[in-house]
């Protein structure tokens, strides 16, 4: 927690507030009193008691430093070390202590001290701006200063080959003329390239090194000229999208749902509505999108099924939450964890995977980003790449799950009732069905845990993802009866889809209890009751698969805020 306090304190990129800005002030403020001690020991006539006053300021300063320095160094390591500023601070920090231990120059010491001034870059906004410009042209530079250089030296030894021979004695090789060359670029400032050209030729290619001797420095300052502009217009359109993305985001105030009186995040809004809500433009609400990590584009329409007249095109924005680098890891200390594998490409997936996670207390994993936004793909497929390996992300994503697995396979056991199975770790994933390039089913939720297509018995058990078979029975017909009854929802187990070898839940180690449901569009974004569907399912999961946990109440979930609740 210290280390991460502190990378925040030292990210110069970062705006500061409170204690940390003031942090910042202090240290801005030591540096330029280091200035001003050092331009006041230049001074004569200063009487041995001042000049024993600014020794002991320059030894707190010194102090502050060293602490400051150290922390850098404790919370970068070498990558700050070397770095450009890193060598700076040390080298104007550290041999001062030499001093005290061995004969150090005094005039070096106080060189060294000056080179703290340079420590003030860092906090001015200006040199963040100009190097930022520089990176941002630095092939650029690099083709105008090659093309210059290698110019400069074919004219140099044209130049020596028509002046060696009225000069002899001066232009005696071509190492002096390629040196007067270059020495016209800085005013040959020794006199150590003073052999003018006596020739007409000569002559001629000196008119053209000088012109050249413009260029050298017009060029780069041109290209760096407009790299500058650009870049403080990439900081004007950064703060404009951040104050848009801060207007999209307030549009997701949490709603009450009439049926269990929670409130509730909107799946999605619509892009006209925000427009006239938040008085916003169609391009600042597309630049604020593409500006946030927690804002997406959605069509639904293409969730209706082949066929559906109605898949008129209708541009609405999501708002999803998020914790980590593929989307979601979240730990509620659960026995029980949702995963959503397709958050991406399946719209709705992520609000309705989130919530069923939220209302039963379970642990919550979900990818929300793609590794290759050009080729969308779902972690529940787990592609291996050439080497036999599965993708790094997915990897990652995979073993997040064994963990919570694992996890609560150490923490559960023994905490049935006597003479019952101890708890076993569950892992439910949650997929959507019966829209896009599907046709509608006679079924609405369809489960899967290792059989074969059609097989809705439990006889293969060498295939199945499920061991206690009991358990699994009671959650299933006590959830297909309460949504039959109430919902006119029907259930079924491997009538239309089947387990691969390649699906995450038969790809994860042994020892937890995994099962898939594929849930119809219909019913995770069309149905007008889909809140209370959502309670209904925790509820009856948590029965079956938890029932020695406490389970939250809806009175948890009625606080009216903007998006989601972790």
């Amino acid at each position: 927690m210290l280390k991460k306090t502190l990378r925040t304190l030292f990210d110069d990129t970062l705006p500061h507030t409170g204690w940390q800005r003031w942090v910042r002030y202090t240290l801005v403020a030591l540096i330029v009193l280091c200035g001003v001690l050092s331009f006041v020991e230049t001074l004569g006539n200063m009487s041995p008691a001042i000049r024993q006053l600014l020794r002991w300021v320059d030894y707190l300063i010194v102090a502050v430093f060293t602490i400051e320095v150290s922390l850098r160094i404790w919370v970068g390591g070498w990558r700050y070390l070397l770095s450009f500023y890193g060598v700076i601070d040390f080298i104007s920090t550290y041999p001062f202590y030499l001093s005290l231990f061995m004969p150090v120059p005094y005039a070096l010491l106080r060189v060294l001290r000056v080179l703290r001034l340079m420590r003030i870059f860092r906090f001015i906004t200006g040199t963040n701006i100009l190097i930022r410009a520089f990176k941002a042209r630095r092939h650029e530079l690099a083709v105008s200063v090659q093309f210059l250089v290698i110019f400069t030296f074919v004219l140099s030894i044209m130049l020596y080959n028509v002046e060696h021979t009225a000069q002899p004695d001066v232009y005696d090789d071509g190492i002096t003329s390629v040196v007067w060359a270059f020495a016209q670029y800085i005013g040959d400032p020794g006199s150590f390239a003073d052999n003018t050209p006596i020739t007409v030729w000569g002559k001629g290619i000196a008119f053209v090194i000088g012109i050249l001797g413009i260029a050298i420095f017009a060029v780069p300052a041109g290209i760096i000229g407009s790299s500058f502009i650009e870049v403080i217009e990439e900081d004007e359109k950064r703060r404009a999208d951040i104050a848009n993305i801060t207007k999209v985001k307030s549009a997701f105030l949490r709603r009450q749902d009439r049926d269990t009186y929670m409130q509730v995040c909107p799946e999605f809004e619509d892009l006209m509505s925000i427009q006239a809500d938040k008085n916003m433009d169609e391009a600042e609400i597309i630049d604020a999108i593409q500006a946030s990590d927690e804002l997406r584009l959605r069509n639904p329409a293409t969730t209706l099924p082949l066929g559906t007249m109605q898949r008129i095109p209708v541009l609405t924005v999501e708002l999803f939450p998020h914790n980590c680098s593929y989307g979601n890891f979240i730990d509620r200390g659960s026995n029980v964890t949702i995963v959503a594998t397709s958050c991406t490409t399946e719209a709705g997936l992520g609000w309705f995977s989130w919530y069923l996670a939220l209302f039963g207390g379970f642990n919550y994993v979900s990818k929300e980003y793609e590794p290759d936004p050009l080729i969308p793909t779902s972690f529940y497929m787990l592609k291996k790449q050439e080497n036999g390996q599965i993708d790094k992300n997915a990897r990652r994503f995979k073993t997040d799950i064994e963990k919570l697995a694992r996890r609560a396979a150490d923490e559960v056991r023994g905490k049935r009732p006597d003479g019952q199975a101890p708890l076993k770790p569950y892992v439910i994933f949650i997929l959507s069905a019966d829209g896009g390039m599907e046709n509608p089913k006679d079924t609405q939720l369809h489960f899967t845990y290792g059989a074969d297509k059609g097989d809705e018995t439990y006889d293969n058990r060498e295939r199945l993802t499920i061991s206690d078979i009991d358990t699994f029975k009671g959650m299933y017909a006590d959830l297909s009866e309460k949504l039959e009854e109430k919902y006119g929802l029907l259930c079924d187990r491997h009538r239309y889809h089947k387990s691969s070898e390649r699906h995450l839940p038969d790809l994860m180690e042994a020892g937890s209890e995994r099962f898939s449901i594929r849930i119809a569009w219909d019913v995770t974004l069309r149905h007008g009751h889909r809140v209370d569907i959502l309670w209904e399912m925790a509820n009856i999961f948590h029965k079956h698969f938890a029932p020695s946990e406490p389970m939250p109440k809806q009175s948890d979930f009625k606080k009216k805020d903007v998006g989601y609740d972790n």
